[in-house]
């Protein structure tokens, strides 16, 4: 039996794959292109969310004990997503993860409407809701004006998040995935410490031994910036809302359960560690 993971190709399943593997558990990839599209040294099947013709073969060809869901990047991920779980139970499998955000909760919009039928099913499931990964720190839009401009853009301010690994997310799901009894029904998945982009930069600077610089944006250049970046429209509006949020110090809350230390029984990776592994990327 294998464990399945759609998104593939994205950072946590990536890092989760790579988990599996070194654990001797088989798992196997979703790509659009199938074993062609899979990364080096891992079984692939094929899966593309917007044609749900490729649902079926998926589990007729494969043995799936459980999956990890990351879904299409539309504002309706459930239309293709809930039809995806009715075959996978109907092909016996009984426990789901499934990789949201810090915001989502378990209603009739986005992602909530999949948790919301997961919670139907009565299947054994686990919401993950991660805090911003440190990865995006080093891909655009960040890398290129940290290498190039020594500045990294935000309408943040002051405002605080604690940043999260993609590592760390893939071990809090290997745990929901693999651990013999149920997992909880949430996990959120947060960095240890609660940092702004000042203190990004200041971290960053000073680890590759030049200066980077925090620029804060206003509210209208903010959104600019992020209306120019190749991402779906949707997304783009809930960047800015979280920027926003995260300005006015409302995502700042010190009791929020720690996943990580939950589900895995050690702390989260700290930034500072996190950046002095990654420093090449900026040099």
């Amino acid at each position: 039996m294998s464990i399945l993971l759609t998104g593939g190709s994205g950072k946590v399943a990536a890092a989760l794959a790579r988990q599996l593997k070194n654990a001797n558990i088989p798992v196997l990839v979703t790509s659009r292109k199938g074993q062609d599209g899979a990364p080096a040294g891992f079984q692939a099947a094929k899966l593309d969310w917007f044609d749900h013709s490729t649902f079926e073969p998926i589990f007729q060809n494969n043995k799936i004990s459980a999956i990890n869901i990351v879904g299409p990047l539309v504002p309706d991920p459930a239309e293709h997503v809930n039809p995806f779980i009715d075959i996978a139970v109907k092909h016996g499998v009984k426990r789901f993860t499934m990789i949201g955000g810090t915001t989502m909760q378990k209603a009739p919009h986005w992602l909530g409407k999949v948790w919301m039928y997961l919670d139907e099913l009565k299947v054994e499931y686990s919401v993950l809701r991660p805090s911003w990964f440190n990865e995006n720190l080093i891909e655009s839009p960040h890398l290129p004006t940290i290498k190039n401009e020594g500045k990294i853009y935000s309408g943040c301010g002051d405002g605080k998040a604690p940043w999260v690994t993609t590592e760390d997310i893939a071990a809090v799901a290997f745990s929901a995935l693999t651990k013999p009894e149920p997992p909880q029904e949430v996990y959120n998945v947060l960095g240890p410490e609660y940092i702004t982009f000042d203190e990004i930069a200041a971290t960053i600077s000073k680890a590759i031994g030049r200066p980077v610089q925090h620029v804060n944006l206003s509210g209208e250049d903010n959104a600019k910036r992020i209306k120019s970046q190749p991402i779906p429209e949707f997304l783009q509006n809930i960047q800015i809302w979280l920027e926003i949020e995260t300005a006015k110090g409302n995502f700042h809350d010190e009791s929020m359960e720690r996943g990580i230390e939950k589900a895995t029984g050690r702390p989260a990776t700290k930034f500072g560690d996190w950046v002095e592994q990654n420093k090449s990327s900026w040099q």
